[in-house]
């Protein structure tokens, strides 16, 4: 989903948009601004002592991003680059399934997760930057194949664009592209989840929580969301994105990969919330970066929506083999 950049920032609109409509936000009693501060602050480490990170806390140059691999190290390396807003534990499921065939990793953005945070606002590139240097410090063996998400799409196709030695090929899922998410209804629509997500800042800064964004049935490391800088990470995520346009006009146009295997997922459900242009809009976008490989494959992701990682983690599990048969492994 181009506009809904992950589900935690979709339900977190729909909460606050009702909240507000109702006239019923979230609200906390109103401390004093040092007493709000170390609230926050003090719940937010009570949370990251429970849930320790479960991979490495790999240092880029002064900051940490988070880092956990799972499968045969001797087997080529694969790393997922998230959606908008959503942290490591959003693709353990997904991970488990694909790591079957391939040494399968997954990181937090700055911010995200158990990264460490990083000043804001940040450019797209910024954030392709910090995985370079990620990769070149950590225990993947590159070429790396990057499987791109939603939002993660598009930093993965940057990526191969600026560091094309360092990428064997890519899986898209459900990726946003400079064609769907660059349509005037697209920006609006993920300017205003972005302003909604600040509503949260508050709560989360006097030591409250948002169990809207849990995910149902999801890990219990999910907590470590509820944190206010995971939110502001999140919001300038779709920030970012919201000014895609300018994003790339600065970066250069990403091109086509020549014969680079690519893989492009595609959901089989429509998503209720896009309007009816918007969502043929985003089909025909990703049967475009179909054509961007003389070596791709467009999958459709039946029985799923926007989030196939959670729907069909068996279907990811089948396009990392698929891609690990066109480079020869």
């Amino acid at each position: 989903m181009s506009y809904r950049c992950c589900r935690a920032g979709l339900l977190l609109s729909v909460f606050l948009g009702s909240a507000m409509a109702q006239n019923d936000a979230p609200t906390q009693p109103s401390p004093s601004a040092s007493g709000i501060a170390s609230k926050g602050e003090s719940h937010a480490a009570e949370i990251m002592k429970r849930f320790p990170a479960p991979g490495q806390m790999i240092d880029i140059g002064g900051r940490r991003l988070h880092l956990f691999c799972k499968g045969d190290p001797q087997r080529p390396s694969l790393v997922i680059e998230g959606a908008a807003f959503a942290s490591s534990y959003s693709y353990f499921k997904a991970q488990d399934e694909m790591a079957k065939v391939a040494q399968v990793c997954v990181y937090d953005r700055a911010g995200l997760g158990w990264s460490d945070q990083a000043p804001l606002p940040r450019p797209l590139e910024d954030r392709v930057d910090d995985l370079h240097r990620l990769l070149n410090s950590g225990p993947v063996r590159l070429p790396v194949i990057l499987a791109g998400h939603s939002m993660g799409g598009l930093l993965v196709r940057m990526y191969e664009k600026k560091y094309p030695s360092e990428v064997a090929g890519l899986i898209l899922i459900e990726s946003s592209n400079e064609r769907a998410n660059a349509t005037e209804e697209a920006r609006k629509q993920v300017t205003r989840t972005a302003a909604q997500i600040g509503m949260a800042f508050p709560v989360l800064a006097a030591g409250g929580e948002i169990p809207q964004v849990r995910i149902p049935n999801g890990p219990p490391e999910q907590e470590i969301i509820q944190r206010e800088s995971v939110f502001r990470a999140g919001q300038d995520d779709l920030l970012a994105m919201s000014g895609i346009d300018e994003e790339l006009r600065k970066f250069g146009d990403l091109g086509t990969l020549g014969d680079k295997p690519l893989i492009v997922i595609t959901r089989g459900k429509r998503d209720p919330g896009m309007s009816e242009s918007m969502e043929k809009e985003w089909a025909e976008s990703h049967r475009w970066l179909a054509t961007l490989s003389s070596r791709s494959t467009l999958v459709v992701a039946e029985n799923s929506g926007h989030m196939v990682n959670f729907d069909r983690p068996d279907l990811l599990r089948d396009a990392t083999e698929r891609l690990l048969k066109l480079l020869g492994e």
